[in-house]
């Protein structure tokens, strides 16, 4: 997955997204949620608009600046939606929830590791 942009507020990120896959590139959009929260009162960046295949950035890119733009690595709306249900119930902050969760546990291994051996 690659950043294409961000964006000041979640309506602006999901008409983009929305934009692109009409012309068949996939997308998430993080930090919705976030973008909810003032940005005076929050360390919060924008809120991201991702492409899911990394092969089509550029072309993401080109149809944001140029809606003209002709997408050469096109998907199917039939692959846009196996992507997303590849992605699972669990949803990309869920999965990235748990990858966080595993790089606690093991800092907090490698900690009691290191006490241990020190003893």
């Amino acid at each position: 997955m690659k950043l294409v942009t961000e964006y000041l507020t979640a309506g602006e990120a999901e008409l983009a997204a929305s934009n692109l896959e009409a012309a068949g590139i996939a997308t998430f959009v993080s930090n919705s949620d976030s973008a909810r929260i003032p940005v005076a009162t929050s360390n919060a960046g924008g809120v991201g608009l991702w492409v899911v295949v990394d092969e089509q950035l550029w072309d993401a890119r080109q149809l944001l600046e140029d809606p003209e733009h002709e997408v050469q690595s096109r998907l199917t709306e039939a692959q846009q939606q196996e992507i997303r249900e590849s992605v699972g119930d669990l949803g990309l902050n869920g999965a990235l929830g748990l990858l966080f969760q595993l790089l606690g546990a093991t800092i907090l291994l490698v900690f009691v590791v290191y006490v241990v051996t020190r003893l």
